[in-house]
């Protein structure tokens, strides 16, 4: 059907039918075809008129962030819902064939950092997503395990003993016969002061 053209239409509204005639129009839509760029955590769409009336956007060029993946690039670096990705590295960026070629070349290349402009209301922001192409990898196997050259002790089936206790009935070690010291402060060959009375 074309668009402009005059269609007769009955619908029913309290019980009675009523014949209607409407005119086509075309179908426009806040939101287009979405793309996933799963390396940054960001999914983004064109701006359609719509669109860009609807958030008050300046312009329908750019992309249209859809969404923000949690512990992504994209988030780490501060790139929000909303926002608008003007530019990536050097590129301009009009819409979803621009952004796709610069994610393109940076995940071909492993670029690991990659400088992206956003609008932001009326601000204009630089954010720079950090890509770890490292991320998620499997780690490099374990060296093969070499035999010990002596065969391992079993494990005993008795519990380790504790060392005996000392009997409670034996008296504590002397020190060895010693002259007894005499204070600093007494004068040699002054006598040696009495030991209280118990």
């Amino acid at each position: 059907m074309a668009v402009g053209a005059r269609v007769q239409v009955k619908v029913k509204r309290a019980g009675e039918v009523r014949p209607l005639e409407i005119v086509t129009e075309e179908l426009t839509t806040a939101r287009s075809q979405e793309q996933d760029f799963a390396r940054w955590g960001l999914v983004g769409q064109n701006i359609t008129e719509r669109l860009a009336q609807r958030e008050n956007l300046s312009s329908t060029r750019g992309v249209y962030v859809t969404g923000v993946r949690r512990g992504e690039p994209a988030e780490k670096a501060g790139v929000q819902k909303g926002d608008v990705v003007f530019q990536a590295g050097d590129l301009d960026v009009a819409g979803l064939k621009d952004l796709s070629k610069c994610y393109d070349d940076g995940v071909r290349q492993k670029q690991a950092m990659v400088l992206v402009k956003v609008r932001r209301g009326m601000a204009v922001v630089p954010l720079v997503l950090r890509v770890d192409f490292d991320a998620g990898k499997k780690p490099p196997p374990k060296a093969p395990a070499t035999k010990p050259s002596a065969p391992a002790a079993k494990p005993s089936a008795k519990p380790p003993q504790e060392p005996p206790e000392k009997p409670a009935d034996k008296p504590p070690e002397k020190p060895p016969d010693r002259p007894p010291e005499k204070p600093a402060d007494m004068p040699a060959g002054s006598a040696q002061p009495a030991e209280p009375k118990p």
